[in-house]
């Protein structure tokens, strides 16, 4: 007896294999975040003594749209670091936030998706020279944070451009 396939059992499979990498259960049908983006971004950085430990010097910027949506940039230079030190003590605050076990090797170019218990995540760490850049986005049923992670012009200073979205 040959194996046959249905093209009805094609769109279940489908269906199925969307519920692992999105969320099978429609926008409009998710409870509402508790939290706003404001609370949200303290969370990812928004404070950086708090986020990062460290000593040294800051700035952060920012707005706001109201409860869903911020955006901001914050820029970091830790006493005693270079800018490769602080970059990956920084990249490794927000892979930790997605759920990716990653330790900065400069000789390494990186492209990685993957998903935790509370959500998905793709993080990129590309250029392959120094200084590096690293950017990623973690999706929630709550929340979407979109960061970018880069050289500020002043020397040794590193600059995280940070974007929330609230459903």
């Amino acid at each position: 007896m040959k194996p046959y396939c249905m093209p009805g059992a094609l769109v279940v499979l489908a269906v199925g294999a969307f519920g692992l990498v999105g969320s099978a259960q429609a926008p409009s049908a998710r409870p509402p975040s508790k939290l706003t983006a404001e609370e949200i971004g303290k969370q990812w950085g928004f404070d950086p003594r708090a986020a990062f430990d460290f000593t040294g010097t800051y700035s952060t910027g920012g707005d706001s749209n109201g409860d869903k949506l911020k955006w901001g940039l914050i820029t970091i230079k830790m006493e005693g670091r270079t800018y490769t030190e602080a970059y990956a003590r920084v990249v490794k605050f927000y892979t930790k936030k997605i759920g990716y076990d990653y330790e900065y090797d400069a000789k390494k170019i990186v492209s990685k998706k993957g998903a935790n218990e509370n959500g998905q995540f793709i993080f990129q760490d590309v250029r392959g020279a120094e200084p590096r850049e690293s950017s990623f986005v973690y999706n929630t049923a709550e929340y979407t944070v979109s960061g970018l992670i880069r050289p500020a012009p002043a020397q040794d200073t590193v600059e995280i451009t940070i974007s929330i979205a609230v459903r």
